[in-house]
């Protein structure tokens, strides 16, 4: 066996000992998720460019809580400025099915897209939502192709 050979085994041997540790450092997206998140700019998707909505500050002051114990609580806040009214928060559980992030209850998926992390503090929240108000409605084409609509979100320490 050359040297060269020989390095390259020790290199090959040591990287796969330590690809555990390396495993078992990173922390899952549950984890990663977990946190207070307020929502920072929201909009749609249109021929594959972000179109952000005109949100007033009351509705940036909306935020989701995701905890350890697998509840989430939305806080949706409606208003003008300086008039803004906080709803009722909305309790439900949340989980990681993949690359989607799924709010639900024990009878219904409330609100459920992908997942992308923008970086540390902030991810995009991505969901198509179907427009049309019976599954059995006729195929009309502005309501047969779903809405995609993004939330930025941003951790709040």
């Amino acid at each position: 066996m050359t040297t060269l050979s020989k390095h390259f085994q020790q290199i090959l041997m040591t990287t796969i000992a330590s690809l555990p540790l390396l495993i078992m450092a990173a922390p899952s997206d549950t984890e990663a998720l977990q946190g207070h998140w307020r929502l920072q700019q929201a909009g749609r998707e249109e021929n594959g460019q972000l179109e952000a909505y005109d949100f007033n500050q009351c509705r940036l002051l909306r935020t989701y809580s995701l905890r350890a114990d697998g509840y989430a609580i939305y806080s949706s806040v409606e208003g003008e400025e300086g008039a803004c009214i906080p709803l009722e928060p909305r309790l439900s559980y949340w989980r990681i099915d993949g690359q989607r992030l799924v709010f639900y209850t024990d009878e219904e998926v409330l609100e459920s897209g992908t997942v992308v992390w923008m970086d540390a503090k902030h991810i995009r929240f991505e969901s198509d939502v179907d427009l049309r108000q019976d599954a059995h409605e006729e195929q009309d084409t502005h309501l047969s192709m779903p809405l995609k609509t993004y939330q930025i979100l941003r951790r709040e320490d």
